[in-house]
């Protein structure tokens, strides 16, 4: 069986024998699914998979998820609708009733779809109270500025919405005590209030949207948990005297928001009236007239690896109430017309590794990529980001095409018949896939400078190099004293490894489990929050404790309670063993010299 998984694990090189095919070398070192080729042949069919599937996911069929982003009529395919009347569905046998195609069963959904509404009053199409599985498909409802609502959903559950066009009413989609329902792949345009709008509702999806220029905010949640808000396209929210959002979360917790695009509104996002626990991540925000994130009285929030580029203020502005969030790993360009890009009144709230461009002229000294001069944040907590980085962080760097479409999926196809056709023909290529579960090595660690991979090195040795600092601020045990690594054609790690670490990277020790020893002493062993350590590497609570006790088992950390620990249970405390100091160092070593030599290839190859 063929396993196609988002790449996680990095820096290793596994090789497996197929029937039928020559042996293929997995190259696990990206962030992102990729080919390399080294056939001319086989370049061109690369090149014509890349033209069809773009062309085939622009028109994809009905029976699929018919959506670009094309600015004449974003989001929708043209088709033929079926002039109908507004809909009232207010118990399960409505939906008979109107003779919808379906038997509201998970396999078959009642369909609601290829229709033409047009009305000045109520809801176009009205759901509330029903408990079966229904879809409202790629239908167009125009409110004609006085509708209350394209699509009103209340005390509803498994409904998909998709592939609508809808304007011109109060709300677009007005959503309240909903669960387990789908928005996907909608263009919501200058509706009076708000694009899309979530009450009291938990368990839901909002997706691939393409939603602007309505009169307050382009989604509006209030009182949502539990809900992901990813891949949507939120602009032009800045019409009227309101302060209008691309995106805002009213006392919403525990959502993720995720490589959403957000431009050209009042504020980029807002999160307001104890929004906590989210998760801000991948998230591309620029050229908003206020900030691109403001927070208010919101506090634990996780926001890392986001663009924010060119917003007229602070990129990112913590007021009032707003306490124990971390900002990390996130790419600060261009706001507040050149002055300090940040501002933080709260308390306990932490910037850490961030990449700040009026700060990477400053004075690195020692090389680790770490600007030595600490980053000083307005406001009057007098915070800092002690880690500011050199170079962007590669992982926050997302897509801001606001014109691009979205063909992952079908691309993932033509990779598994690309890779078939080239087998068949003895190609030689690269797939870089990863089976985060799998050991580290097969033949371990090597060649760590094979390819041009300096961008994604970086990151980590960031994150090993601050959490040595930690373990040595902390006085954690002194380790045995540890070989540097010297300068070879080829690195094979495993050979400077003492023999305990190479019966572990052998055996059972995963890239996730040296991840996750990264993180903990990047955050700080002494002062854990596993809680923000999950979110942080983006695994649920339950695999991060399998990761902790496996450290543990292996003498990588020790565990110990503090007297801040018995007083607030959301932290713990780890000493880092010597066995661990050795592990981090050893990486670190390892990346610096992978550095120093890719910056030699780079020199050597661009003059």
């Amino acid at each position: 069986m063929w396993y196609f998984c988002h790449v996680r694990a990095i820096f290793f090189k596994l090789t497996i024998s197929f029937p039928l095919v020559h042996d293929l070398t997995i190259s696990v070192y990206s962030s992102r699914l990729g080919l390399r080729l080294k056939r001319p042949k086989i370049l061109l069919l690369f090149v014509l998979t890349i033209v069809l599937t773009y062309y085939l996911n622009i028109y994809k069929s009905d029976n699929n998820t018919p959506f670009s982003l094309r600015d004449s009529l974003p989001g929708i395919i043209a088709q033929v609708y079926t002039l109908h009347s507004p809909i009232t569905i207010t118990m399960n046998d409505h939906f008979a009733i109107y003779d919808f195609p379906g038997t509201g069963t998970l396999d078959d959904p009642y369909r609601i779809e290829h229709l033409n509404i047009t009305a000045s009053s109520g809801a176009l199409i009205h759901i509330s109270d029903t408990t079966v599985y229904f879809w409202i498909n790629n239908n167009s409802l125009d409110g004609l500025s006085t509708a209350s609502a394209g699509i009103y959903l209340s005390n509803v559950h498994h409904a998909f919405i998709n592939g609508n066009v809808i304007l011109n009413a109060e709300d677009g989609i007005h959503a309240t005590a909903i669960s387990d329902s789908l928005f996907h792949n909608n263009s919501i345009s200058s509706n009076l209030r708000f694009g899309i709008f979530l009450d009291v509702s938990t368990n839901c999806s909002v997706s691939n949207n393409r939603v602007h220029d309505n009169g307050i905010n382009g989604v509006h949640m209030k009182d949502t948990d539990n809900t992901t808000i990813s891949q949507n396209i939120l602009y032009n929210h800045q019409l009227g005297s309101f302060s209008q959002c691309g995106l805002l979360l009213d006392n919403s917790s525990t959502n993720q928001l995720v490589n959403n695009s957000i431009f050209e509104n009042y504020f980029g996002i807002k999160l307001l009236n104890s929004a906590q626990n989210n998760l801000l991540t991948n998230n591309t925000i620029y050229g908003n007239q206020k900030q691109g994130i403001h927070l208010e009285y919101a506090s634990k929030n996780m926001i890392m690896h986001n663009t924010l580029l060119n917003n007229l203020l602070y990129g990112v502005q913590l007021t009032v109430g707003s306490n124990d969030n971390v900002l990390q790993y996130n790419n600060f360009t261009g706001n507040n017309g050149g002055g300090i890009q940040a501002f933080n009144v709260g308390v306990r709230n932490t910037f850490l590794g961030n990449y700040w461009d009026d700060w990477a002229s400053k004075d690195d000294a020692n090389d680790d990529l770490i600007i030595d001069t600490p980053y000083l944040i307005d406001g009057r907590a007098n915070n800092s980001d002690l880690y500011p980085l050199v170079v962007l962080s590669v992982q926050a760097i997302n897509n801001i095409d606001k014109g691009r479409p979205d063909y992952s999926g079908i691309f993932l196809f033509f990779v598994v018949v690309l890779v078939g056709i080239t087998a068949s023909m003895g190609g030689g290529y690269f797939l870089y896939v990863s089976r985060f579960k799998e050991p580290v090595v097969e033949e371990p660690f090597t060649d760590f400078t094979s390819a041009d991979q300096i961008d994604r090195i970086k990151p980590l040795y960031h994150k090993i190099v601050v959490g040595l600092e930690n373990i040595q601020a902390a006085a954690l045990p002194e380790p045995a004293p540890v070989p540097l690594l010297k300068p070879a054609e080829t690195i094979t790690l495993v050979e400077f490894f003492p023999a305990d670490i190479k019966k572990d990277l052998r055996s059972g020790l995963r890239w996730r489990t040296i991840l996750t020893l990264i993180e903990i002493a990047y955050q700080d062993p002494t002062d854990t929050n596993p809680a923000q350590l999950a979110q942080s590497m983006e695994i649920p609570r339950s695999t991060l404790s399998k990761e902790i006790k496996r450290l543990t088992d292996l003498h990588y950390i020790e565990s110990f309670i503090s007297d801040k620990v018995l007083r607030d249970a959301r932290f713990r405390n780890y000493a880092i063993t010597p066995k661990g100091f050795k592990l981090l160092f050893i990486l670190k070593e390892a990346f610096k010299l992978a550095i120093s030599r890719l910056k030699e290839k780079q020199e050597v190859f661009y003059g």
